[in-house]
């Protein structure tokens, strides 16, 4: 385990302040709907909202410019700046033991997957491990309870 102060980092995606304030109407629709059912949901800050491309779990500061220079290297595979649309939720790792809630990218998500492979690839060349789970490009919106029933007051699938 890492030490306390060697900080847990990830790569990501920003998303447009446009999709924010539309995932961030249709979270305080939902939020109303979990509240009358007695379950506890922590949703994510609205103003960090991002696509993770590639999580990297304990980094140290001195290997935040090695990083850096992965991401410089891997951008341009997607060769600027590319849209997405949401649409669809789920749960990870499933419905039925829901540890985060997602909605999910239903366009744009073939750039954000060239996006993260290429990512990976630069990282493992510096030394990197491999992301054991397959790349899901998707919003974490929330981290429910657990409760499977909650789940389906969103809707999600999983």
């Amino acid at each position: 385990m890492a030490p306390p102060d060697v900080p847990r980092l990830f790569v990501a995606v920003p998303i447009p302040p446009e999709i924010v304030a539309k995932v961030g109407d249709l979270v305080a629709d939902v939020d109303a709907s979990i509240r009358s059912t007695g379950h506890r949901v922590r949703w994510v800050q609205m103003e960090g909202l991002h696509v993770t491309v590639r999580f990297l779990g304990p980094t140290s500061g001195s290997q935040i410019d090695a990083v850096a220079a992965a991401v410089d290297r891997s951008a341009p595979a997607v060769g600027g700046p590319f849209p997405i649309r949401i649409g669809g939720a789920g749960a990870f790792p499933d419905s039925t033991r829901p540890r985060a809630l997602w909605l999910g990218i239903r366009f744009g998500g073939e750039a954000l997957a060239t996006l993260s492979n290429a990512l990976t690839t630069e990282l493992v060349a510096d030394g990197w491990s491999l992301e054991a789970r397959p790349f899901q490009p998707h919003l974490t919106i929330a981290r429910p309870d657990g409760s499977p029933s909650m789940v389906s007051v969103i809707g999600a699938g999983g």
